[in-house]
């Protein structure tokens, strides 16, 4: 089910929790029309991975709270800006072969070069200039 694909929620860094979890505002989530248990994934990265969403009142309006490790895993930096789409139905897979081509490097250069701007780890730990 795709939600209001024009309504995008800033990405903002959380705690870093061990848990698949996507925390938002409860009043972002009634103008979403989503409830806090569904399981969504980041539109912008269809297929990559899938979040259980937490409601919280301390989360700012209109945004999106992740795990550091998991903006890290998706490449999301905070400020950017994704939309959601809920997951009706969850396949679960018992065994799964990836390959990798290119390297970090390339990566982290496509970003640079994509948001005009340094790339960091955290706040202090420069990836890139």
């Amino acid at each position: 089910m795709v939600i209001s694909s024009e309504r995008k929620l800033k990405v903002l860094s959380g705690p870093n929790a061990m848990d698949s979890v996507a925390t938002i505002n409860p009043k972002t989530l009634e103008g979403l029309g989503i409830s806090e248990g569904q399981i969504v994934e980041i539109r912008e990265l269809k297929g990559v991975y899938p979040l259980k969403i937490k409601s919280s009142e301390s989360c700012p309006p209109d945004t999106i709270v992740l795990p550091k490790w998991i903006m890290y895993r998706l490449g999301l930096i905070e400020g950017e800006t994704v939309s959601l789409e809920v997951l009706d139905k969850i396949n679960e897979l018992n065994w799964v072969k990836i390959r990798v081509l290119g390297s970090f490097k390339d990566w982290l250069e496509n970003r640079r070069k994509l948001l005009n701007q340094p790339v960091f780890l955290d706040q202090n730990i420069p990836l890139s200039e």
